[in-house]
């Protein structure tokens, strides 16, 4: 008898049925390769609940490890998509693979509107359809949504799920497949459950009515994650998980993997391993994406108090949100380079901003997430027919939505985020004829632990090959020549 089964979502090993040896070297290999240490393991538990099993040899005693794998009653479970890890070792267990994936297309050359598709397109829906499931790192410019993902859904068997994260995303894809694709796609989020054969989906309506949907779910064959840098979270994996006939499983990201170790093996549980990386240097050179300069601006020193020193959100505010001068240097900047988008991480500097502008003659808008969807997408066309200098932006805007035409982009927020770090810089990618150039402008914060956050931006952006210039001089007047875009 096999002493294991092999499912889209799950590997099922009867270790009750192995040798002691085997069972013990599995075990340790699960041990070393499927769990991490975190300190924080309370606050762990609030994100990723379950599944957290305890160690089968420490008797139900959490010891501050997430694993993601566990025996219960015998039986050893872990994601398939960690199959990868183990399969040196799974070469000795009897294994018998359930998994049965419908035939796809050949090649695809041409999308059903007529797009053709670029050779580097073209090679990355092959890697990913001989691999069946796998993660695909495409830089915002590369047609990751409308031609590579609109390929996999013209290759592959449906019905085929899309998840997104925001509505704002979710209509934008559903309106390019739809259109590429030329045939009706459904939606499931913002009080609509239209399902057809192709869907696209909120993750958090998925998650609401996940006991509603579990027949759709287990009929899906495909699924495609947009933006699967998000798919560590507890909400993702349970979803995905619940798609058990999925047979092929993709994620398309700018940025796939985490900054965390620990939390990729949650990405590749859910969708398998990275497959291909798209580099940017190679779109740039093609000029299918915009050139980007990055300036950092140097700022003066600030004043806290040891008591400001303690908290960081007090850090926070007086180094970024209520700081004077930068905050004048992200409006000279925004008035040197037109038009432009700001992104800023709190309302409460959006707004500081926004009367900043005002008060310079600045035709702006700030809009966030309570901003109804109508308003940021005219906000978006204003910007895009000149009708405003600059837009400034939360968060909403740091991935995904498409803005074709801006060439200046003003990373305010700070922070340190490799993902959200290059997530933003996305925004100002889009190809600007006749030029193609970009401008990106940051800042090296003065105070700690602002300033190191500062220094983790540069290293993001400069293990790009992106032009980096560095200026200790508040006057950016000095830069304009540089810096024409």
């Amino acid at each position: 008898m096999a002493a294991g089964t092999v499912t889209h979502s799950w590997v099922r090993i009867e270790v009750r049925k192995l040798s002691p040896r085997l069972r013990d070297d599995l075990l340790e290999r699960c041990e070393l390769r499927l769990s991490y240490d975190i300190v924080r393991f309370n606050n762990h538990l609030k994100v990723h609940p379950n599944p957290i099993p305890s160690c089968p040899l420490c008797r139900g005693v959490h010891d501050n490890k997430v694993r993601l794998y566990w025996v219960y009653d015998g039986i050893l479970r872990f994601p398939t998509g960690l199959y990868p890890l183990m399969h040196d070792v799974l070469n000795q267990v009897q294994l018998r693979d359930m998994r049965r994936w419908d035939k796809v297309l050949g090649e695809v050359e041409k999308l059903p509107c007529g797009i053709e598709l670029r050779p580097y397109q073209k090679e990355a829906v092959k890697v990913l359809l001989e691999n069946r499931r796998g993660m695909l790192a495409a830089p915002t410019g590369s047609g990751k949504t409308a031609v590579i993902g609109a390929s996999l859904i013209y290759a592959c068997p449906k019905p085929v799920l899309w998840i997104c994260h925001t509505i704002a995303l979710a209509d934008q894809t559903r309106q390019v497949l739809s259109q590429n694709l030329n045939t009706p796609v459904g939606l499931i989020g913002a009080g609509k459950e239209q399902i057809e054969p192709v869907t696209v989906a909120l993750i958090q309506t998925l998650w609401s009515r996940r006991m509603q949907l579990r027949n759709y779910f287990g009929s899906v064959k495909t699924l495609i994650v947009d933006e699967c840098h998000h798919s560590a979270a507890r909400t993702y994996f349970k979803v995905i998980q619940s798609c058990f006939n999925a047979g092929y499983r993709f994620g398309l990201s700018a940025t796939p993997y985490r900054n965390e170790e620990g939390e990729n093996l949650w990405l590749m549980g859910a969708i398998g391993k990275l497959l291909m990386a798209i580099p940017p240097e190679t779109l740039i050179s093609e000029g299918f994406i915009a050139e980007p300069t990055v300036v950092f601006l140097h700022l003066k020193p600030i004043t806290l108090t040891p008591a400001d020193l303690n908290d960081w959100s007090l850090i926070y505010k007086k180094g970024v949100v209520e700081n004077p001068v930068r905050n004048s240097l992200i409006l000279s900047a925004a008035s040197l380079f037109k038009p432009s988008l700001i992104l800023v991480w709190s309302i409460e500097h959006g707004e500081i901003l926004l009367k900043l502008a005002k008060g310079r003659g600045l035709k702006a808008l700030f809009v966030h997430g309570e901003t109804p969807a109508t308003l940021r997408m005219q906000a978006i066309k204003d910007l895009n027919e000149g009708n405003l200098d600059t837009l400034i932006a939360s968060d909403i805007f740091k991935e995904g939505v498409d803005i074709p035409s801006v060439p200046t982009l003003i990373n305010a927020a700070g922070q340190k985020s490799k993902v959200a770090t290059i997530q933003r810089i996305g925004r100002a990618l889009r190809p600007k004829p006749p030029h193609n150039k970009a401008l990106i402008v940051d800042f090296f914060d003065s105070v700690e632990p602002l300033r190191t956050h500062s220094h983790h931006r540069y290293r993001a952006l400069s293990a790009l090959f992106y032009t980096i210039i560095t200026n200790s001089l508040s006057n950016l007047n000095l830069l304009e020549q540089r810096c024409k875009v």
